[in-house]
């Protein structure tokens, strides 16, 4: 996601920054991840572009840090919605956030 997001992204580190320092502190996440199941543009003549998607959590665990007892989480759905602008010949995320 990262590599893919404009540098003002608004949303991206919320979902980058936790997950970095999870490793930073030695933690681990054992996960299937996220599955698109769904994405749709909401109007393509329309910029910047708004795309909603439906994904899937899978559920796993989460150790946050060396030493910690595991964190377990269920499947989940989500509703999310992704801006993306034009950046010369390339899109970059430009929002990143849940619906639901």
């Amino acid at each position: 996601m990262k590599d893919l997001a404009a540098s003002n992204c608004r949303g991206c580190a919320d979902f980058s920054e936790p997950i970095e320092q999870v490793f930073a502190d030695g933690g681990s996440f054992t996960t299937h991840g996220w599955t698109l199941i769904r994405a749709k543009v909401r109007d393509a003549a329309k910029r910047p572009l708004n795309v909603d998607a439906a994904v899937r959590i899978a559920g796993g665990s989460t150790i946050v840090k060396v030493g910690a007892e595991p964190v377990e989480y269920d499947v989940d759905h989500r509703l999310m919605v992704f801006r993306l602008d034009s950046q010369g010949s390339e899109w970059r995320i430009s929002f990143i956030g849940f619906l639901s």
